[in-house]
């Protein structure tokens, strides 16, 4: 059963974007420039100074929720949802995603080829079609592919 998760606000994301960053600095012996410190380098040895850095760790944790941009990555990369193709190394549609979105391409272009069928027919198919896979498609589809 494929996973859910409620979407990580713009909030959310600026906090997870500012802890990798801390942290990354942290990792490479530097004070993170969120700290209101004198010194440049990171002491991992020095108890107030690792005080100070956890503390406003937790300052910056506490604007918005991490857990929801990292399970909602989790539930993006789930194999069960099929929103993201499970073999590919970048984040790439997934081919089921892809191969509905030529299906449609192609019935859209098979009804304005039709000629056996009455053109308001033909534009209602369309625009019910245009209707239900909206949601799905690009902006301004199937108009975008009549162009090329």
């Amino acid at each position: 059963m494929p996973m859910k998760m409620a979407r990580a606000s713009e909030q959310d994301l600026e906090v997870a974007q500012q802890t990798a960053s801390f942290i990354e600095s942290l990792q490479k012996e530097w004070v993170p420039e969120a700290m209101d410190s004198d010194g440049d380098f990171f002491d991992i040895e020095d108890a107030k100074q690792c005080q100070e850095v956890l503390r406003k760790l937790l300052e910056i944790n506490g604007r918005g929720s991490i857990f929801r941009v990292t399970f909602g990555m989790l539930v993006l990369l789930d194999p069960a949802n099929k929103l993201l193709d499970p073999d590919a190394e970048t984040l790439e549609c997934h081919p089921d995603i892809n191969a509905l979105k030529a299906n449609a391409e192609a019935a859209a272009k098979k009804l304005r080829s039709a000629e056996i069928c009455h053109p308001r027919a033909v534009e209602t198919l369309v625009d019910e079609a245009r209707q239900i896979l909206a949601p799905y498609m690009p902006a301004r589809w199937p108009e975008q592919q009549e162009a090329s």
